[in-house]
């Protein structure tokens, strides 16, 4: 039973910097080489530097050095886990092999360096000063205007900055810090704060046909999770995803099981999805059984396993947990939280919320308890709608040969009673 949601420093737990850089970046094998320092920034309007002017040839040269793109050789290995097993460029083998890549900051740099140009299109549009970007035609320049204002502005409102800035009397804004920002994809976002357009994302039952979908949502899921990634490091992102398939057909159509997903309705996309299991309750079986699941999967599927009259021994994580499950719901009925998961690129968008809510108020109507044990990330998610923590169990991380440790979170919610009615 393993859970990994969006990530918060709330309720106590505080991630070191690689892995709040790992939650908020998207893979690359280059986080691990990255270092970081404080930085004041320079937002006075009559602050100088080598970046700001008149165009010269100095300041020319500063932006070139900065803002040139640069393509690497990216090793084969990594390319499923970029998600990318169907495209790039690859180098001949001659020149090493491997995928053509460029590292992301350069081509928000390009794109400033050149809408820079544009601004100061007297001095560039000359014959000596020409850039090769300027030597296009009318329709190729405007769309290579237009693709690096809106590229980033997506930049600039996923990498939201919630540093506060001070103020001078001459409104000149000085900002007196620079933290490394949390990066939240937002919508249309005001001058006050609010946000407005907020992601199109919507609950629903999972289908049968969503295997593929869900099996590739699963895996991107937990491998930013370090005991997911150690339990299955033998495994590629691509036979892991092929026994998610594989097994699909058994776990969906499971008895006194469901499943609900989350859908981002502009792109089509699974980006979310619960799993949940019900124990010693008196609800029809048949009103969880999916419509589209194949009749002779759901005639042959094997009973729920009976509940525990007695807590298992074993010093495992998984006897451990039972044991603590055993303890906190003996008998009774309950939901148990079997999975539940956001794609990277949902989290924070409420996807994880508009789930957990589906689950709580079905408990709530149903008047059961919910029983889960959580990953540190997901433990803050929990709380937020009425989850207590009961045990933590720590554990040797799979495979660790220095001692490293992960802290799995045993869980209760109680069912609220409905408010009486005047």
């Amino acid at each position: 039973m393993e859970t990994q949601f969006g990530n918060s420093m709330e309720m106590g737990y505080r991630c070191t910097e690689l892995e709040c850089v790992r939650m908020t970046s998207s893979y690359s094998p280059l986080l691990d080489a990255v270092e970081y320092y404080d930085y004041q920034f320079e937002a006075e309007l009559d602050a100088e530097n080598i970046y700001k002017g008149h165009p010269r040839p100095e300041l020319d040269e500063a932006w070139t050095r900065v803002g040139k793109i640069h393509p690497l050789s990216m090793p084969e290995k990594h390319r499923a886990e970029l998600n990318k097993t169907n495209s790039g460029i690859p180098y001949p083998k001659e020149q090493g092999g491997g995928i053509m890549v460029e590292i992301e900051v350069f081509h928000q740099l390009h794109c400033l360096n050149f809408l820079r140009k544009v601004i100061y299109a007297d001095y560039y549009s000359r014959p000596e000063n020409l850039p090769i970007e300027f030597e296009v035609t009318n329709k190729l320049f405007f769309n290579h205007v237009d693709h690096c204002i809106d590229y980033l502005r997506q930049v600039i409102m996923c990498e939201i900055t919630w540093t506060l800035n001070g103020w001078v009397a001459t409104f000149l804004p000085l900002i007196r810090s620079g933290e490394l920002p949390l990066c939240i994809l937002a919508g249309n976002i005001s001058s006050s704060g609010s946000t407005s357009n907020k992601m199109p994302l919507q609950l629903e039952d999972m289908k049968f046909g969503d295997a593929e979908a869900y099996a590739n949502t699963y895996a991107t899921s937990f491998n930013t999770d370090p005991y997911s990634r150690a339990s299955f490091a033998d495994q590629t992102y691509d036979e892991r995803v092929a026994g998610l398939i594989r097994r699909w057909p058994k776990n969906y159509c499971e008895a006194f099981n469901a499943y609900k997903k989350v859908v981002d309705t502009e792109t089509g996309e699974l980006v979310g999805w619960v799993k949940i299991g019900f124990q010693n309750t008196d609800i029809n079986p048949d009103r969880f059984t999916p419509a589209d699941a194949p009749e002779e999967i759901v005639i042959n599927r094997p009973p729920p396993p009976e509940a525990p009259t007695a807590a298992p021994e074993g010093s495992g994580f998984s006897s451990r947990a039972a044991r603590a499950q055993f303890r906190d719901l003996g008998n009774r009925p309950a939901i148990i939280l079997k999975l539940i998961g956001t794609h990277p690129k949902a989290q924070r968008r409420g996807a994880g919320s508009l789930l957990m809510a589906w689950v709580t108020e079905l408990a709530d109507q149903e008047g059961l308890a919910c029983w889960v044990t959580g990953s540190p990330m997901a433990v803050p998610l929990y709380k937020k709608f009425g989850f207590k923590v009961m045990e933590e169990i720590t554990v040797d991380l799979p495979g660790s040969s220095d001692g490293e440790t992960y802290t799995h979170t045993c869980m209760l919610r109680e069912p609220k009673k409905p408010e009486a009615t005047a």
